[in-house]
């Protein structure tokens, strides 16, 4: 796999300038924001065009707000269940979510109700998703392996719940090195082996305000490329899906 995010639904109004890009760098997969001012029937178009590429399309949206907000969550599945019953002939291939509760404002203050909150939000969401018949997956940090739970799903760390519960996850291995991103992904990528579930590694090209060191930002292209072989062949075999770069727009500015 080699995937993208793509935050901006409105450059579905350009969606062979899109798919020109994500061919040219030989994506096979794009997460689409689920964006309701923009119209379904766009979307159906560029998911025409793009699977045309051999290029699978997720709907992807999520905010740390789902975790407490029922009619949010809700509002996105029934978005996605009102595309699916009126463009049947050009499906999104899954769901993709992106809630990082750590950022909720209730995690400081109680970080193991949140925890529960967050794991009973995956629990539905997988169910909703079955409804649909489609694949879902979620993005994760790659510190969650060190967030334990104790509650009514038992014990355990986050990390590989989620791992267990999900058809795939995507890794925010934001690192700007391969030996770095091999060492916080391991882990994970343990998990997801003994839960024979796909993991994807995904890198950073967006400026950070954490550091240098979590983005390529400001890399050139062959550098990027060289740490991401290099982390392949550290990894492969291991329940490794692919890579995920964070995100289309950040991405083609770097490659510009």
């Amino acid at each position: 796999r080699k995937a993208t995010w793509l935050w901006d639904a409105t450059l579905l109004e350009r969606p062979e300038e899109v798919i020109t890009f994500l061919t040219d760098q030989q994506f096979n997969t794009v997460f689409v924001q689920i964006d309701p001012h923009v119209e379904l029937a766009e979307y159906a178009h560029f998911i025409e065009r793009a699977t045309a590429q051999h290029i699978a399309v997720y709907a992807l949206d999520g905010s740390p707000a789902w975790v407490t907000d029922d009619e949010l969550f809700y509002d996105y599945f029934q978005w996605l269940r009102d595309y699916t019953n009126r463009y049947a002939d050009a499906p999104f291939q899954g769901i993709h979510l992106d809630v990082e509760p750590y950022l909720h404002p209730n995690w400081h203050d109680d970080t193991a109700l949140v925890v529960e909150q967050f794991q009973t939000m995956i629990v539905r969401a997988q169910q909703q998703a079955a409804s649909l018949n489609l694949p879902i997956e979620a993005d994760l940090p790659f510190w969650f392996d060190e967030v334990a739970y104790k509650n009514k799903f038992g014990e355990g760390n986050v990390a590989q719940w989620v791992i267990e519960q999900l058809d795939g996850v995507t890794i925010m291995a934001y690192r700007n090195n391969a030996e770095d991103i091999i060492d916080i992904t391991k882990h994970e990528l343990q998990f997801a082996q003994k839960a024979k579930k796909p993991l994807t590694i995904a890198i950073e090209t967006m400026a950070s305000e954490e550091g240098d060191f979590v983005s390529f930002y400001g890399q050139d292209e062959t550098y990027v490329n060289e740490q991401l072989r290099a982390i392949s062949k550290a990894v492969r075999g291991r329940s490794f899906a692919g890579f995920a770069i964070h995100h289309y727009s950040s991405f083609k500015q770097l490659i510009d």
